[in-house]
Formats: C-alpha cells, structure tokens, sequence
C-alpha cells in the first residue's frame, strides 16, 4: 500500500511538472505579428537583397534571445529584383494581406516610389533603409527612412568636394532615374551656392553599353575636369568606371551611397579582369558617400560587426547595418503598440504610424548600430561617412565632418564656413574634422590580477595621419595603472615602458609606431564568477585636441583583426592560462570633462569638453570546464559525504553527525577562502553553489536527528509493539525522505545555475530540466530494495534485544 502511494505521487511530481511548462507556454503565448521585406533578392543587385535579409534576420534571432519581449516577429520576404512592375504587383498582394503590419524596403527608389503609393492608400507604414529619392517621402505620410535623402547627400557631396577636395570644377554623370536625377539636381543646387563649376552628362541605363565611347568622348574633350561624380545606381557606376578609371587616368571619382559597399567591388570584379587580376586596378582612389562606414563607428557598431561574421562568415555592409537598424526601429514600435494589443489590423498600422511621428527630436530616438536614430519629416538627418577604395576595401577618408554639438555664435560659424572648417547643409552646421588611423597588435597579456583588476599588456601601438597635422600621436592612457603618455620627448627619455620603434614620412604621410608594455587596470564583473566573461582594455586619448579637431579610428587595414577571419589563432602568445581569448574590438568613443576653465561667466554653466577616446576591447572567458575539475572537486566530495549519511545504520548517530558536521564545516572554510580571495560586495555565482551544500548539508543532519530519535523510541520497551513498529516505518519514511531528496535538490540546483549563469547550454539545461522529476521515482525503485532490507534489519534487531531483555 506504501508503494502504491509513493509510486503515485511520483507520477503526480511528474505530470504537474511537464503539464506546467506546457500549459504556461500556451497561456503565455506571444502575439506574433507579420512584417513584409521587398527587395531584390535575385538578379544582378541580389547582393544588396541579402544583405538586407541578412540584416534583419541578424536582429530577430537575438529577438527571440530576449526573454524581456513578449511578443515574435515573422518575415515574409518578397523579391522585386529591383523592378518598377514587380514591385508594384507586391505591393497590391501586400496591401490585400490583413496580417502584414508593415514592410522594410524597398531597395530602390523607384520601386519604393511606386509601392509606396499603394502602401498609402491602404494604410501601411513602411520603412526604408537605402531609397533616398525625395519622391519616396514627399506627400506620403506613411513611409519612413533611417538614412538622409538625396536633398541632403547631394548638397553634402558638393560641400565635401568644394571644402575638403578642394575641387571647382564637377563632371557629373547622372541616370535618368528618380535616384540619379534627384541626386544631381541637389547637387547642382548646391554647387551653384558655392559658385562651383559643373557639367551634366546625362545617361539612360538601357542604352549605356552603346553610349559609353560618346561619354568618354565627351570628357576628354574637358580641359579641367576636376572631379568627377557618378549619380548612379551600382550597375551603371561599375560599367562607367571600368571605361574611365585605370591607373593613370585623369579622372578622379566619388560616387553616392550606391557604390559604397562590396557588393560594389564583387560587381566590379565581374565586369573588369583587371580588377580581379589586380586588386583595385578600377577601384582604388574612387571616394565614396556611405550612411555607415564600420572603422569610424563605435562600440555598438564593433559588436554588430562581431556578431554578423559569426552569424554570415564576412563583414557586413551598410545596406545590412541600416536595415538592421530598421528592423530595431520596427521592433521599437511595436513593442509600444503591443502593450495595448489592438485587434484590428487597420488600427494596428495606423498605431505604428503614429508611434514613428512620435520618434522626432534626439530624446525620443534610439541608438543603432549607424548611430542614433530619430526622425525629422519622416527621415534621419546626420553627416554621411566619406570613404575611399583601397585594395578593395572602402576605408575612411581623412577628413570628415560632423554635427555640431555645441551652439556657438554667427561671427565663428561664418569664419568657419569660410575657412572651409564648417559646412552648412540644408541648414545643418557641420564641422571638419582629422582622423588619425590607429592600431593596436597585441604580443603579450600576462600577470592577471581578477582582484586587483590589473593585468600586463605588450603590445604593438601605431598612428598614421596627414603631415599638416602635427603631434596627432601625443596621447595620455586612461587606464594605465601608472601615469602612461606619449609626448614629443618620447625618444630623449628612458621610458621602459614606451620605446619608439618606427618613424617615418612619405607622401605627406607621417607613420608613428611604438611598443608599449605597461600594466592596465578595469573594473571586473563577479557576479557569474566562475561562469563569467571579463574585458581586458586600453584606453587613450589626445592629451591637447578634442574631438571637433581629431577622433581615433581603427586601422582596418594594418591590424589583424580586420586582415584574419580567426584572429585568435595569431594569438597564442597571449599565455593566459585558463582563460578563453575573444576577438578584440576595437573603437572610438567620447569622453568629457567639465569645467569653467577659470571663466567667471561659466561656473553657473556647464562647458563640456569633449575628447576622442580610442579603445581597444580584448574579452576574454574563463575555461569553466578546467575550473570545475581543479577546484569544485571538494564540493563534489562534499556532496557525496552528506549522501553517504542515509546509508548508515539508524544506531550510529554519532557517525552521522560527526559527517555532517565536518560537510559543514569543511564547506564554509572553502567558502570563507573565495570570499578572501574575491572580496566583493555582492554574492557570486560560486556562493549559490555554496548554499546549495549548506541547505543539504543541514538537511542531512536535521534527517539524521530526526532518525535517531525515531530509533529511540523504537528500542524502548515501555511502550507497545504497534509504536515501536511506526517508529521503525518511519525511520524507512524519512530514510526515503534524505535519498530521494539529495538528490533531487542537487540536479534543481544545477539546473538553476545552468540556466542563470550558462543559458548557452540548452540540451545540458534541458536534460536536467528532465531529471527533477525523474529523480524521485527513479531513485525511489532504486533504494527501495535496500531501505526494506535495512527496515526488516533494524526491526528484526530491536525485537531481540526486546526479547532478551524481557527473558532477563
């Protein structure tokens, strides 16, 4: 009868525990909701169609990782192939869906100009991330674009040209399309504001084979041709370019947002033998205008670039930067519409709609992998990235502007605008500014210190700027753990720290390289010790320029972060023993600091100055396997001490006690070293491992107490055979009790840090997610034989010696 009871409430543990997690799933269901991406996911731009996909299914795999969202994102996807007419028919069956939300896309702007006008008078909110026509926006309320339009690109090139180029004279090659004549008329707007000189070639993509020989003609037969300007989609640059741009030529290029990304390159590569015999044989030179060049980008950007060449095995470009941004966006809104959890479709759109008005003005954005996004008349108005082609990858130009960030007054923005430092586009002020090109090669780290937060670093540290500017490399390290710059009497003083080791100057290039080996500090995390991840960094800034006159970028081009696709394979000089290397990131951010500067006027105000910070990121996580086999081998033991208990006679208390009582001890003398060793404010992951063998450690002792007075009254020959029958049961009972129960807490407690502190490990966590309820029958059909032959035992036992002591 015993079993029968034990058996079923074993089968009852079971059944609530699985019957739990799937009705919890059912009733905690997410609303799902549905968003259409268009784009050209086949022909010649399918490229740019996957780059798109690959953006966002980027960000909806670490949606469904979020377990503070509540609600799922499914994406159909449609392919226009970048056609006016297909793109059209997709719109119509778009519109006729009643479970679509919204659409990311279209690619071009033709065809987003076309779908839009059907996305409109359905009602649908759409967002795109590459179609920069003004006509996309303009009398549609209800389509949206991360990035500037060409009202905004096409003035910006023209002040690039005119401030930083240096160039009067523009040959502009523009298509016939929405996107290339939308493009040339600003730029034209603006040329003639800045009394630049300008020529139009006008081009039609059908005829553009045959017309070539007439367009090189007609720039030969230019005297000066200054610059020259490609308004065109990437098809039509590539073929224009393969004609006139080869070592030699006269004609410098800058091209739009179309050219710069590698789909360009791969584009180029098929058109060209050349190019791909002679990397940038076409390529190299040509400038061009981005929304999101990686090098410049900061740390979101870096970590965005980690984790697309984990999830798509290369770089990402700016198309899959920007519509990853604008899947964020999606997301952004719909989480706010999804608390309210209106029915209707119609209300749903419209509530999205009203939601993306709403992202106007800085507070109210978010930050994205491109920077922070809010809208300004349903656009995101920021300076573009200039870039140039270098052996076929787009790197940062050397001067670039940005925002202002502080107002001054109208005397020094004209003085600036008219010494070129300052452009005005479309009525926002931007400022000149020098990039330095920095790289960091580790050799070395050693000496770490978890509890200080120390650790030593040789590494290899080089600067590459232009001549004009001078002492670019004179910086100060944040973190060092001792006073650490570098100035200009570097080479005169002894410094074991900093040893100069190259100099050199070329083509108006200055190359500054040290080594460096000094020891850092940052502040460790302890909460998942030993499960944790900690960030190793060095961190410098200019010791005299702020960021409005220098920022630091990384050197895609010299270190082997950006060279190797496995960089921790060059690494294993690094000797850090127990610990798992990560790919370094590295990446500029800011760093203010405020003050009066002695000015009376200002103690009532804040003046903020503002440094470029350059940072060079290198995580690094603990080999948990090799920790737990060296140092949690005495909890284990302990565990297994504890257990033993239950196996002992019911006679042996002492035994039982002194074992228990050591389990204890021995646990607190190993958790009293930790907290010596890691003197930290808050409880460590290791702690809750601690607790656990307490809470079973008492467990056991409290069983143990409990059996014994059980045994007790079972040998006491006052009272009738019926009690001291029950006292025997109940040493069974709560024998059963400690082994079941053992065990059972131990795998609850392994789940539990498995599933905080290792949510990686999904099958580890799912098996023992299985055996709690498991356990209890299981280890109950185990013992069971062995917990009736030790009743049958001790009662056998108790009745002699009741026997004889009644003979006596």
């Amino acid at each position: 009868m015993v079993r029968n009871k034990f058996v079923l409430i074993s089968v009852l543990i079971i059944f609530i525990t699985v019957f739990y997690y799937t009705f919890s799933a059912l009733f905690n269901k997410k609303s799902t909701y549905k968003i259409a991406l268009v784009g050209p996911m086949s022909g010649e731009n399918s490229s740019n169609g996957k780059a798109m996909s690959y953006g966002i299914n980027l960000f909806l795999e670490q949606l469904k990782q979020n377990s503070e969202i509540d609600f799922d994102i499914k994406l159909v996807i449609y392919d226009d192939e970048n056609s006016v007419e297909k793109a059209h028919k997709i719109a119509l069956d778009i519109a006729s869906d009643h479970n679509i939300l919204m659409v990311i896309g279209h690619y071009y702007s033709s065809t987003s100009i076309a779908a839009g006008k059907v996305y409109q008078k359905a009602g649908i909110p759409a967002i795109t991330a590459s179609a920069t026509s003004e006509g996309v926006i303009r009398d549609n309320k209800w389509y949206f674009r991360i990035i500037p339009g060409n009202a905004f690109q096409g003035s910006f090139i023209a002040n690039y040209i005119h401030s930083v180029l240096k160039k009067k004279t523009v040959i502009i090659i523009s298509d016939r399309d929405s996107y290339g004549s939308d493009l040339a008329q600003n730029f034209e707007k603006a040329a003639r504001a800045l009394k630049m000189k300008y020529k139009k070639i006008i081009i039609d993509s059908n005829t553009l084979d045959r017309d070539l020989d007439t367009i090189i003609n007609q720039l030969r037969e230019i005297k000066e041709t200054g610059m020259v300007f490609i308004a065109t989609h990437m098809p039509e640059a590539a073929t224009i370019i393969t004609s006139i741009k080869y070592p030699g030529a006269k004609f410098p290029i800058l091209g739009p947002d179309s050219i710069a990304s590698s789909a360009f390159i791969e584009y180029l590569k098929k058109k060209s033998f050349q190019e791909r015999s002679i990397p940038g044989y076409h390529s190299n030179g040509i400038f061009a205008i981005s929304p999101f060049i990686i090098d410049i980008s900061g740390e979101k950007a870096q970590i965005f670039r980690k984790q697309f060449r984990e999830y798509c095995k290369k770089d990402p470009t700016w198309v899959a930067a920007c519509y990853f941004d604008a899947i964020s966006v999606a997301a952004h809104a719909i989480q706010k519409i999804n608390s309210h959890q209106p029915s209707n479709i119609e209300l749903q759109r419209k509530q999205t709609r009203n939601f993306l008005n709403q992202m106007g003005g800085y507070e109210k954005g978010i930050d994205g992998v491109t920077g922070r996004i809010f809208f300004t008349n349903q656009e995101v108005l920021r300076p573009f990235a200039v870039g140039f082609f270098k052996n076929q990858k787009l790197i940062s130009a050397a001067s670039q502007y940005q925002q202002l960030s502080v107002e001054k007054d109208s005397i020094s923005i004209l003085k600036q605008i008219l010494e070129g430092q300052t452009i005005d586009v479309n009525d926002v002020l931007m400022s000149k500014l020098r990039l330095v090109y920095t790289g960091i090669d580790i050799n070395e780290i050693s000496e770490l210190n978890i509890t200080e937060g120390t650790y030593l670093v040789d590494f290899y540290l080089w600067f590459r700027y232009e001549e004009e500017f001078m002492d670019a490399e004179q910086i100060e390290f944040v973190n060092s753990l001792k006073p650490l710059f570098i100035d200009n009497d570097i080479t005169k003083a002894k410094n074991k720290n900093i040893s100069l080791v190259l100099n050199q100057k070329k083509n108006g290039i200055i190359i500054r390289a040290y080594n460096v080996r000094a020891k850092f500090k940052n502040k460790f995390d302890l909460h998942k010790f030993p499960f944790d991840s900690q960030t190793l960094c060095i961190k410098f800034r200019h010791s005299k320029y702020t960021k409005d006159n220098l920022i630091f970028i990384a050197d895609i081009i010299g270190m082997r972060q950006f060279i190797k696709n496995e960089y921790s394979r060059d690494v294993d000089s690094y000797s850090l023993s127990g610990w798992e290397l990560q790919d370094p990131i590295f990446f500029q951010d800011f760093i203010s600091n405020s003050s009066s500067l002695g000015n009376p006027d200002m103690i009532n105000s804040k003046n903020t100055i503002m440094f470029s910070q350059f940072n060079a990121n290198i995580p690094i996580k603990r080999e948990v396997i090799s920790f737990l086999s060296k140092n949690v081998c005495l909890i284990l033991v302990m565990l297994i001490t504890s257990y033993i208990i239950y196996f002992i006679p019911p006679d042996q208390f002492a035994i039982r006690i002194s074992i228990g009582m050591s389990t204890l001890l021995t646990t607190a003398f190993a958790h009293s070293r930790l907290t010596q060793r890691l003197p930290v404010s808050y409880l460590m992951a290791m702690e809750h491992i601690y607790f656990g063998v307490y809470l079973l450690s008492m467990i056991s002792i409290v069983v143990s107490v409990t059996i014994y007075q059980c045994y007790k009254k079972s040998t006491l020959t006052a009272i009738d055979k019926v009690l001291r029958y029950k006292s025997i049961k109940k040493i069974g009972y709560y024998t059963h009790f400690g082994l079941i129960l053992h065990p059972t807490l131990s795998i609850i407690v392994i789940y539990n840090i498995i599933n905080q502190y290792m949510p990686e490990k999904v099958m580890m966590k799912n098996s023992f997610l299985v055996l709690i309820p498991l356990a209890t029958l299981i280890i109950f059909f185990i013992y069971k034989p062995f917990i009736n032959s030790r009743s049958r035992l001790t009662k056998l036992e108790i009745f002699q010696d009741s026997e004889s002591t009644s003979c006596v």
